[in-house]
């Protein structure tokens, strides 16, 4: 029994400096391997010593809460599968631990695996029926349910009434309910076009663009509203002798109208208020029209048969933001919603026709709206111009390589076609994020803001890639977090020390730093690991820091010369020899070989074109200032924009015309 102590003893050590490296850590949403290390050398500890050791209920529940804790750590640094991992091994030392089994119900919430993870938390409150987090996490699961009983309802009584000649929809327990092709669809073909149900234009666009037709129209074409002002329609769409207020209802007008009063009563308006305003006017447009149970059926000249409309049941069918996740982000979030629905009740029970509408009727739809929405700017566009809700068009499946992306046409209508062949049964995948992210920031996004892990193709590939380099032979290191075969663990000699240390195929040993940032000359961490980071381009870390260290080039510029001779990456950028032009040129190769010498085999040919236009765009201006007299280079530079943004032939002219704007000036 003595011996047992002292076994206990020292597992307890590695347990409580774990709890102090995570309880001093102020960021808790990040992977803290300080922590990681000293629970896995308990883990190990026990591991090499067990045949000696007594395996009672107190050896068995310690270990239970090293592997849990674990589980924590790595379900805030977004390692979901490490993390489920971690819980289930806690529970087969322990299935009395509640935390456990609570952190197991998250992670396969977050793999989709919404049953499981109900199974999961039904045991964890049979364990501990008061632990409010648990209580949370089963309300946000049967929120969940209700939620896919919709979507069920939506499928079921709705979409098959509509004419969908490309696709249908399928169900799976880890992707739910989604879109699937019923045929061949070719690289870029329509698959189908969606009327807005709601659409809110931005506040320095009002008076640019229709309320109706949403197109852009000049000044003396729109007739704007005098009582609102926040509303115009232009000519055409008014016709001869119609009253503005049968496009511009007086309730929703009055709305409008209420939600400027509260910006004009402020004694200083931020560009925060100014955001907030568009935001509210957007959820005023979405709760009105459901509230009216309207149906938009925007009709467009040679293309109705695509069109989709879009009816307030389809709205409602929609996922929605959930607020009862206990993180910080849903926390805020949760308070931004009520703060905005307290308003937005306000307002609708001063129109005499919604005095009954309540709080959390609000609260719904804004959620709905958060969760589904999407931004109407035009190619080549620096700015956002307007939000809309495209009903159907939520139930693309998100990936990191989609088959498929969208842009929103002059009447406001989004439209879906391939970015590449989709094949017969094949899901119908756009992205939900920016796809040119490295894999941890883009599971992190989609976590934060859309409730899943991703396992996606793309994801999968470069969570297995490599990113440390050994310092000694140069070689790369397989240095993903779960690789046993090249990490191990040592207690770190150093506050500058993680405790992670990789093993490279030579057999030398390197030791994981903690990188902190500089927060007076606002030197990014990235920059800092720059050198050990980036020789594997396949994960886009390199391409990141580049853009990143492009985009700040004057403050690389005024880095001091020791510095930036040990971050070659940076002396590069700074190099005065360098110009915009030619960096830009750079970062597009860079571009190219990052995603071509990964799981896609053609930028041109797949989603990634997109931002292809974009830097070809920056490439475009840069050439325009510093090589004017390259004619031919510039004709050439925006032959390739138009290209890439085939099949967007509606605005093919209108960009043409914008490119040789800027030609014509200089």
């Amino acid at each position: 029994m003595e011996i047992n102590s002292i076994h206990l003893k020292k597992i307890n050590d590695y347990k409580d400096k774990g709890n102090k490296e995570y309880n001093k850590e102020i960021n808790k949403n990040k992977l803290n391997k300080r922590a990681i290390t000293y629970f896995q050398l308990g883990i190990k500890y026990f591991n090499n010593e067990k045949d000696k050791i007594e395996i009672n209920e107190a050896m068995k529940k310690l270990i239970s809460a090293l592997y849990s804790n674990l589980s924590l750590i790595y379900m805030k640094g977004n390692e979901i599968l490490l993390s489920l991992e971690s819980s289930i091994k806690s529970i087969e030392f322990n299935n009395q631990n509640p935390k456990a089994f609570y952190y197991q119900s998250i992670c396969k919430s977050f793999l989709c695996d919404y049953n499981g993870a109900m199974e999961s938390i039904e045991k964890a409150i049979s364990i501990s029926n008061k632990d409010e987090k648990i209580i949370q996490q089963r309300n946000r699961l049967i929120e969940i349910k209700n939620n896919n009983s919709k979507e069920e309802d939506y499928f079921e009584k709705v979409l098959k009434n509509k004419q969908l000649d490309n696709i249908t929809w399928q169900y799976s327990k880890e992707k739910g309910r989604y879109l699937i092709s019923k045929r061949l669809i070719k690289k870029g073909e329509e698959i189908f076009r969606n009327a807005p149900f709601s659409f809110s234009i931005n506040h320095e666009y009002i008076f640019k663009y229709c309320g109706v037709c949403y197109q852009k129209k000049m000044g003396e074409d729109l007739i704007k509203c005098k009582d609102c002002n926040d509303y115009a329609i232009c000519k055409e769409c008014r016709g001869t002798n119609e009253s503005i207020s049968k496009f511009h209802p007086k309730e929703l007008c009055y709305l409008f109208m209420t939600n400027n009063q509260i910006l004009n009563s402020k004694k200083s308006v931020t560009e925060y208020d100014i955001k907030a305003k568009d935001e509210i006017r957007f959820y005023i447009d979405t709760i009105y029209h459901v509230l009216k149970n309207e149906t938009n059926n925007l009709e467009q000249e040679g293309n109705s048969f695509n069109l989709i409309s879009s009816t307030a049941a389809d709205v409602l069918g929609l996922s929605k933001k959930l607020l009862n996740y206990s993180n910080e982000e849903q926390q805020v979030y949760s308070e931004s919603n009520f703060k905005y629905s307290t308003i937005l009740e306000a307002m609708f029970k001063g129109v005499p026709c919604f005095k009954g509408i309540k709080q959390d009727e609000i609260s719904n739809i804004t959620r709905i709206t958060n969760c589904n929405s999407h931004s109407y700017v035009l190619p080549l566009g620096e700015k956002k111009i307007a939000s809309g809700l495209y009903p159907l068009s939520s139930y693309s499946n998100h990936s990191c390589v989609p088959n498929s992306n969208y842009f929103i046409d002059k009447n406001g209508v989004m439209v879906l076609y391939a970015s590449s062949d989709i094949q017969e049964s094949q899901p119908i995948t756009i992205s939900y994020i920016f796809c040119l992210d490295r894999v941890e920031k883009r599971r992190e996004e989609l976590l934060k803001n859309f409730n899943f892990f991703c396992t996606c193709e793309q994801c999968n590939f470069q969570s297995l890639l490599t990113e440390e380099v050994c310092d000694t032979c140069k070689e790369i290191i397989p240095s993903t977090i779960g690789n046993s075969n090249s990490l191990v663990y040592k207690e770190p000699k150093s506050s500058k020390e993680t405790g992670f240390n990789y093993i490279c195929p030579k057999g030398h040993l390197k030791s994981s730093i903690v990188f902190e940032i500089d927060h007076q000359r606002n030197i990014y961490p990235s920059i800092t690991e720059i050198n050990s980071k980036c020789k594997d381009l396949r994960n886009f870390r390199k391409v990141n820091i580049f853009k990143e260290m492009l985009d700040n080039r004057e403050m690389i510029k005024s880095l001091p010369t020791f510095e930036l001779e040990t971050i070659p990456l940076a002396k590069h950028i700074a190099d005065p020899k360098k110009s915009k032009t030619m960096l830009i040129e750079e970062l597009i190769i860079l571009v190219k070989e990052s995603v071509e010498r990964g799981i896609v085999k053609s930028i041109e040919e797949s989603a990634y074109s997109y931002y292809m236009v974009i830097l070809y765009y920056d490439l475009y201006k840069s050439l325009l200032i510093e090589q004017k007299s390259k004619i031919q280079k510039i004709i050439s530079t925006r032959d390739i924009i138009i290209r890439l943004l085939t099949p967007t032939v509606y605005n093919a002219l209108k960009i043409d015309k914008k490119l040789n704007k800027h030609l014509d000036n200089k």
